[in-house]
């Protein structure tokens, strides 16, 4: 009787969490609303494979869906979640658009040697506590999220998911879209005006740095989402490796451009630099995720 009576409560309280009603959960495990309504109440007990939707539907296992289940487990803020990854976001977004403001002003400054130094000097400084932040940020709620057990279904709604991934489509969209303005923009000042290539470097670094910066927010608040399949033990190692790889390959690239645009005082090496190590990335990926299949 305590095993029944544990178990409506249960049933009740992780149906209310997830915002069903006892038809809808009684389509999803294909029985009827009276049969719910006598599980709530206590009258009857389900079946073992029943139980056993159940659990997987809620993403608790049997033993706390016919007991107590676990405080750490039940314990998922999901308005703080989605808050912490907007703050993330932000975070990410703001640190790539001041480094390439940084990168723009040194570009517009170049002949000046020190002032062009000091503002990219400004612009890391800034930038780079922006990404620790989000970085430690986006650690800490994501192992809260694997303490709760929780699985999408259980947080987040269809029409939310197909929102989240079509703002990242949108992102990427406006990466490339931007990124042929910024091309375009460079070479109409730099061969049909007057105004000097040192303003055209800085135009196109600061749409470049508007253009990632919206990407990544995007793709940063796609990451409530992504998270849920990241998570699972098979994916982890997987993205690890490509994140290592996405991540060295940048920096590489970062590096090489500044000091070669340093040198020999062409800013528009970003145009062929940043799209090869966007489509290196791509092309990782995909073999990464092929092979692990």
């Amino acid at each position: 009787m305590k095993g029944r009576k544990m178990f409506s409560q249960n049933l009740q309280k992780l149906r209310s969490e997830k915002n069903l009603s006892q038809e809808q959960l009684a389509d999803k495990i294909g029985v009827s609303r009276q049969t719910i309504s006598a599980w709530e109440s206590g009258k009857a007990s389900p079946e073992l494979d029943k139980i056993t939707t159940i659990s997987k539907l809620f993403s608790v296992s049997i033993d706390e869906l016919v007991g107590e289940i676990k405080t750490e487990a039940s314990n998922f803020d999901k308005k703080e979640y989605e808050k912490k990854y907007s703050k993330i976001a932000l975070l990410r977004a703001s640190g790539i658009f001041i480094l390439f403001s940084g990168i723009a002003f040194s570009a517009f400054f170049f002949e000046k040697g020190v002032i062009a130094g000091i503002g990219l000097m400004i612009s890391l400084a800034i930038s780079v506590p922006l990404f620790i932040l989000a970085k430690n940020t986006d650690e800490l709620t994501n192992n809260k999220l694997i303490k709760s057990k929780k699985s999408l279904e259980n947080v987040f709604t269809d029409s939310e998911i197909e929102f989240a991934a079509k703002n990242k489509i949108l992102g990427s969209i406006l990466l490339v879209s931007l990124l042929f303005i910024a091309i375009a923009i460079h070479q109409i000042i730099v061969y049909l005006t007057n105004f000097g290539e040192n303003l055209a470097n800085a135009i196109f670094m600061l749409l470049l740095g508007i253009a990632l910066a919206s990407t990544t927010y995007a793709n940063s608040v796609f990451a409530k989402i992504q998270n849920f399949e990241d998570n699972k033990a098979e994916n982890i190692k997987t993205n690890e490796k490509i994140g290592f790889f996405a991540a060295i390959l940048m920096l590489s690239l970062t590096a090489i451009y500044l000091i070669y645009s340093f040198i020999s005082k062409d800013w528009s090496s970003a145009e062929i630099l940043f799209p090869i190590g966007g489509i290196a990335i791509g092309i990782y990926a995909i073999f990464v995720k092929k092979l692990h299949r």
